[in-house]
Formats: structure tokens, C-alpha cells, sequence
């Protein structure tokens, strides 16, 4: 018996979380999507009882750190202080002394840094070239001489964006 009211509770808590802590749409949701009837009280008291308000806080702040660890600027963040852990390592290593395996990691690591770099100037390039296609098509309505130049070095511009972002 107490199995089956933990997996209702669990049920109403995921629900409540999703209806943004509201009981009222709460009831509705479990009654008509899980076919389970409970009043609003029942709900308020296990809320209280159980401490639904802290633990879907502590859910959300777990859930944010999770998507914070998997951002782009953390990533990056977590491979140059990986760098730098080696170089320090190799800095403290007597002169002659090898690690092959430390010499693979610190390769890897860098070899990622580098294709982020160019991935990510590859995507600077690339909104470069439609912002700088817009404004040459905007520049055709308001200024055919401007549009005529731009238009003329577009192509040596873009190469030298690229080479500047991507190798």
C-alpha cells in the first residue's frame, strides 16, 4: 500500500513541478491525464509534509548547474585549465624526463581547443556573410553606390574574415 501512495505522490510532485507549483491545475492534470483524484488540501499537505518547495528547489538549482557544465564557455573553460594543469605538470618535470601519457593529453586537449576555434570561426564567417549580404541588398534601396562597392569586395572581405577567424 504505502509503494502505491509513494508513486502518486511522485506522480503529483513531477506534475506539480510542471504546472510551475500550482495546485489547482495540479488536480486537474492528475485526475484527467492519470485518471487519480485528490483534492487541492491533500495536495497542500503533501507539499508541506514531504517539502516539495525545497526539493524542487534544490531539483532546479542541480538542473541549472548540469546545463551550466554542459555550456560552451564552460567547456572551453574546463579544456584551458586542463592545459594549464599540464603545462604546470611538465614545468615541474625534471629536464629529459618524458610522459608519453601526459604528452596524448596535453596534445588532445589542445587539438580540441584548436578545432573549437575554427568551428566557432566558421560560424563567425558564415553570420558575417548573411549579415554583410543584407546589408548589401538594404544598401541597393538606399544607396546603389555604396551597395556597387561593398558588393565589388565582398569576396576579398569574406576571405579575409576567414583567414582571420578560421586558420
Amino acid at each position: 500500500m504505502e509503494d502505491f501512495q509513494k508513486k502518486h505522490r511522485e506522480m503529483a510532485f513531477k506534475v506539480w513541478r510542471e504546472t510551475g507549483q500550482n495546485l489547482v491545475k495540479t488536480v486537474k492534470i492528475l485526475s484527467r491525464d492519470h485518471g487519480y483524484d485528490i483534492s487541492r488540501q491533500s495536495l497542500a499537505k503533501w507539499r508541506d509534509d514531504f517539502n516539495w518547495e525545497s526539493r524542487a528547489g534544490a531539483m532546479e538549482i542541480e538542473e541549472l548547474e548540469r546545463l551550466d557544465a554542459m555550456s560552451d564557455t564552460s567547456i572551453i573553460n574546463s579544456l584551458i585549465k586542463r592545459r594549464k594543469q599540464y603545462e604546470d605538470y611538465f614545468e615541474g618535470m625534471s629536464p629529459g624526463a618524458i610522459d608519453n601519457q601526459a604528452q596524448y593529453g596535453l596534445n588532445s586537449v589542445l587539438k580540441t581547443l584548436i578545432e573549437i576555434r575554427k568551428q566557432t570561426g566558421i560560424f563567425k564567417v558564415e553570420e558575417f556573410s548573411a549579415f554583410f549580404k543584407d546589408l548589401v541588398d538594404f544598401l541597393r534601396t538606399e544607396d546603389q553606390t555604396a551597395a556597387e562597392a561593398m558588393a565589388r569586395n565582398f569576396d576579398a572581405f569574406t576571405s579575409h574574415i576567414r583567414k582571420k577567424y578560421v586558420t
